[in-house]
């Protein structure tokens, strides 16, 4: 309370009260322990797409995040816009927007989390994913001649499509067998669906044919 007033007053302890006067040290422990850590939860993760869902950005477009922090939304809002478009982040601590900077940075397309969907996805949603590498033995040692292969590559760029269909399948099945974390997921699918929407999205599997001559 106040000398003068029954008034409160509010925010007098808020861990962000006076972000502009934070130090590097303070700063990092706020951006990593409380703003990162709450914006990959589940819960977080849903509400934030939904409300910017209500925004209708599109890829192209530029958009300003007042009161960034560590740029959990920003980054979020950036995937939206790609390509072409702009994610600016404003904030009262300078101490807040080089961690934005850093962590957007490190937000490109994570080639190592993709390798574990894939992994993931070939190992649990394949009833044997190596058996085409054994097939030419197979053939042989069943008696057949001239054994030959050859690799179909079907491709297709509709985000509705088959293959569009079975990456989203491929996160859920990383998740569920936790090669994938639920935040990891969603940051995956946020990241397709922005190229889905711009258009960039290519999807396709390798097909093997192999036969052979019974003689």
């Amino acid at each position: 309370m106040s000398k003068d007033s029954d008034t409160p007053e509010y925010g007098r302890l808020s861990l962000f009260r006076d972000p502009a006067g934070l130090d590097g040290e303070r700063a990092r422990e706020l951006a990593f322990r409380n703003l990162e850590t709450r914006g990959k939860s589940p819960d977080e993760v849903a509400a934030r797409a939904e409300y910017l869902d209500l925004l209708g950005i599109r890829p192209g477009q530029q958009v300003l995040d007042v009161g960034c922090g560590s740029g959990v939304v920003t980054r979020d809002m950036a995937r939206r816009v790609s390509p072409g478009g702009r994610a600016i982040g404003l904030d009262p601590s300078a101490e807040f927007l080089t961690i934005a900077r850093e962590l957007a940075r490190d937000s490109h397309p994570d080639r190592a989390l993709i390798r574990r969907v894939v992994a993931a996805f070939s190992d649990h949603a394949a009833v044997d994913g190596w058996l085409v590498r054994r097939l030419p033995g197979l053939l042989s040692q069943a008696g057949l001649q001239h054994v030959a292969t050859r690799a179909f590559l079907p491709l297709e760029r509709e985000p509705d499509g088959f293959y569009g269909r079975a990456a989203v399948r491929a996160a859920d099945v990383a998740a569920q067998t936790g090669a994938i974390t639920e935040s990891e997921r969603e940051g995956w699918l946020a990241a397709l669906r922005a190229e889905q929407a711009a258009g960039n999205f290519l999807g396709g599997r390798v097909h093997i044919f192999c036969w052979g001559v019974k003689p």
